[in-house]
C-alpha cells in the first residue's frame, strides 16, 4: 500500500527526499526551495517545518493539487470509497462560482471612524467600542465607521470587502439604549464576510457575529445566520480550499455548531471545537484566553468515531 501512496503522491507533489519512515517534498503552500514537507503514510498525516501546514489525512493534498486521474487513483487504490468528497467540486460547486458577486453602497451618512480628525457626534461610538474591547487598530483594521443620522443613526457600522475590495454588506449596530440592536442592509446574506483580509491557506475560524470575529481578528469569519448551508458561499469556499476549520460559537447554539461540524465533516474538512463554556461569547473572550483554548480544541475527523457517531444523531 505504502508503495502505490508513494507513487501517487509523487506524482501530484514531485521529487522527494526520504527520511526514515518519512517522505519531504517540496511544500505546494508555501513553495519553499528546500523539500520541507514531511509526509508519512503510515500515520496518514502531513506537516510542512516551513510554514507549519499541517493536516491528518493525505487525501487533502491528492485533492487540492492532484488532476483528475491521480485523484481517481488515490480514491480506487488507497481510499478505498467513493462519496460525496471524492468527486470534482469544483463541477459540483459550478452554479454558485459562477453567481455574479453581490456589490452594494455604504449609507450616505457613513462616516470613518479611521480618519486622524473624528467628528465630535462620532464619540459615542468611540465610547461603545472601547467599552467593548474594540481597540483603534480593530477600528482601523474593520474599516469601522459610524452614522449619526438617517436610517442608520447612532450605529456603529461594519463593513465587509469582497475578494476584490468592493462593498457587499454590512452590519450597523446600535450604540445607545433604545432601538434594535442590529439594522442590516436590505440585501442577501450570502457572502464571506470581509473576504478581502481571508488567507485561505491557513486556519479559519467560524463565529456566529461580527464582534466575536473582531475579537479574534485574523481568518475570523462571522457566518451572520442561523446555519451554514451547502449552497452557500462561506461553505462552498471553505471546501474548495480544503480549509481547516476552526469553530467557536455561543454555549447556547451548540446544536447549530454541530451541524455546521457535521456538514462540513462529509466534505472531509478538517474541523476542530473551541470550548467557549463561561463566557456569554467570543466577543468576551480575552485574546489570550481565546489561543489557549484554540490550542486545546477539539478535532473532529473519521478516526474519531466516537464523535462522529455523537454528530449523527443529532
Amino acid at each position: 500500500m505504502v508503495e502505490k501512496q508513494l507513487r501517487i503522491m509523487s506524482d501530484v507533489l514531485g521529487a522527494y527526499v526520504p527520511r526514515g519512515s518519512e517522505y519531504l517534498y517540496f511544500c505546494p503552500f508555501c513553495k519553499h526551495h528546500k523539500p520541507k514537507l514531511s509526509v508519512n503514510f503510515s500515520k496518514n498525516a502531513f506537516k510542512c517545518w516551513v510554514c507549519d501546514t499541517r493536516g491528518r489525512n493525505l487525501w487533502r493534498l491528492v485533492r487540492k493539487f492532484g488532476d483528475q486521474a491521480q485523484k481517481h487513483e488515490w480514491i480506487t487504490h488507497v481510499a478505498g470509497k467513493i462519496d460525496l468528497a471524492d468527486y470534482d467540486l469544483s463541477q459540483i460547486f459550478q452554479k454558485k462560482q459562477e453567481e455574479p458577486p453581490q456589490r452594494i453602497d455604504l449609507p450616505p451618512e457613513f462616516v470613518s471612524l479611521c480618519n486622524k480628525n473624528i467628528p465630535m457626534q462620532s464619540r459615542n461610538a468611540l465610547v461603545y467600542l472601547r467599552n467593548r474591547g474594540v481597540t483603534k487598530e480593530d477600528v482601523i483594521q474593520w474599516k469601522m465607521g459610524y452614522s449619526s443620522q438617517g436610517k442608520f443613526k447612532d450605529r456603529v457600522i461594519i463593513p465587509s470587502f469582497d475578494a476584490e475590495g468592493y462593498v457587499n454588506y454590512f452590519v450597523a449596530r446600535n450604540v445607545t439604549k433604545y432601538g434594535m440592536r442590529y439594522l442590516n442592509p436590505d440585501v442577501g446574506r450570502d457572502i464571506v464576510f470581509n473576504e478581502l483580509n481571508v488567507d485561505w491557506y491557513n486556519d479559519i475560524v467560524l463565529v456566529e457575529g461580527v464582534f466575536d470575529a473582531i475579537r479574534i481578528g485574523q481568518n475570523a469569519i462571522p457566518v451572520l445566520g442561523s446555519t451554514l448551508r451547502e449552497d452557500s458561499r462561506l461553505f462552498q469556499k471553505l471546501v474548495l480550499n480544503d480549509c481547516k476549520v476552526y469553530t467557536a460559537f455561543d454555549t447556547d447554539a451548540k446544536k447549530k455548531e454541530m451541524r455546521v461540524i457535521k456538514a462540513l465533516l462529509r466534505y472531509n474538512i478538517e474541523v476542530f471545537r473551541i470550548d467557549t463554556v463561561g463566557f456569554e461569547d467570543v466577543a468576551t473572550m480575552p485574546r489570550s484566553v481565546f489561543r489557549g483554548r484554540k490550542r486545546k480544541a477539539t478535532a473532529f475527523n473519521d478516526a474519531s468515531s466516537l464523535l462522529v457517531d455523537l454528530i449523527n444523531t443529532i
